[in-house]
């Protein structure tokens, strides 16, 4: 597994579930108790700046963080999804799940606070923002602006994953997660772990691209 790159301030996206604790504690600076009333004072032009300011921090150049022959060469697997169940034993199913939940938020078809839910039931004891997780209020207005961001930047069409990448003792794996957006497309690690039997998301991470074996397998 090549080293996971931090991409900015995006790195929360797990969307959101990451590891930039940066960006976690300025966005929780510009919260208050009347973040709502704020909010709503800023006028559309000043929002726009931020969510421009984030938008731009994704778009270093891949070139910049790793070469080409560098990356994973992996196969990607079918996205459908079985009923959504409240514990998943089965990797697949759970990364099918994870893997949805994220693309949905992303572009728009699920709200931040069923994004928070969704993540407080099924992440690790370990899981990267745990903490402000916990801090509702402050966790739903950090993921009200990644998704405004989002939305109006990455204008997400699609989506594809990969096949699980486990350790030694299939414990823990990885996978990637590529949004295919209007204009470009993103790449995310996705971490799960194992934990009482039940597989639980642990980080959700920026990373460099992956080469799809099934593309190469093809020629295309």
């Amino acid at each position: 597994m090549i080293k996971k790159e931090l991409l900015g301030i995006f790195a929360f996206l797990t969307l959101v579930g990451c590891s930039n604790d940066k960006f976690v504690e300025e966005s929780k600076k510009t919260l208050t108790p009347d973040s709502e009333e704020i909010e709503q004072e800023m006028d559309e032009e000043e929002l726009q700046k931020e969510r421009d300011k984030i938008y731009e921090e994704m778009k270093r150049p891949m070139d910049e963080v790793i070469k080409d022959n560098d990356l994973d060469e992996l196969a990607t697997m079918d996205t459908e999804v079985n009923e959504e169940l409240n514990s998943y034993e089965d990797p697949q199913e759970f990364a099918k799940r994870v893997g949805k939940v994220m693309y949905e938020f992303e572009d728009g078809s699920i709200t931040p606070k069923e994004y928070a839910d969704f993540l407080k039931a099924h992440t690790g004891e370990h899981y990267s923002q745990k903490s402000l997780l916990e801090e509702k209020k402050n966790a739903i207005e950090v993921l009200r602006t990644l998704q405004d961001a989002y939305t109006s930047n990455v204008a997400p069409e699609s989506y594809d994953l990969t096949t699980i990448t486990y350790n030694r003792s299939e414990k823990e794996g990885y996978f990637y997660r590529k949004i295919n957006g209007e204009n470009s497309e993103y790449y995310y690690i996705t971490t799960i772990i194992k934990e009482d039997n039940v597989w639980k998301l642990q980080d959700d991470s920026p990373s460099p691209p992956y080469k799809d074996q099934n593309t190469l397998e093809t020629g295309d």
